[in-house]
């Protein structure tokens, strides 16, 4: 999990990640991997996550767009 700015951005085992602003109990949800995800961080305005089956994602959270490339082949864990 993750803070940015005043929202908390979780990541699941499915695939999505969480973002929680005001509404506690209605978190947006936004699919970015087909496995699990094994990190996130913050760079900029980015969210960039990793994922289970070598995927690496950058969403822009105010634009709401997402670009997703092949990292490598091996698993990743961070």
């Amino acid at each position: 999990a993750i803070k940015y700015d005043e929202s908390l951005i979780i990541g699941t085992y499915t695939g999505e990640v969480l973002i929680f602003n005001d509404e506690i109990n209605s978190p947006k949800i936004v699919k970015l991997h087909n496995n699990a995800i094994k990190d996130l961080i913050k760079v900029n305005k980015y969210i960039v996550s990793v994922c289970a089956n070598g995927e690496i994602s950058r969403y822009d959270i105010n634009e709401d767009l997402k670009q997703t490339i092949e990292g490598h082949q091996n698993i990743i864990n961070s």
